[in-house]
């Protein structure tokens, strides 16, 4: 399985149990370069590594999959 993003040490301004992703590769639906930011999320439990999905900059993703922001995602299907 090719893997979308990493996690990195980013963590959230308001939220320092919340950190950031780095795109691993390129997703064209999303319109992502491999080493792009995305949002912020507490686990890979709030964003799948399968398909295409990606959260973008500002947004965040945490709990169990709770929105406390709006929020944009991608998948190609």
């Amino acid at each position: 399985m090719s893997r979308n993003y990493e996690i990195t040490n980013i963590q959230h301004p308001d939220n320092p149990n919340l950190f950031r992703i780095r795109a691993l590769r390129d997703i064209p639906s999303a319109g992502v370069k491999a080493g792009d930011l995305g949002g912020y999320i507490y686990s890979e439990k709030n964003l799948s590594q399968e398909g295409d999905w990606w959260i973008d900059s500002d947004q965040v993703l945490s709990g169990n999959n709770q929105v406390y922001r709006a929020f944009i995602m991608y998948a190609e299907q």
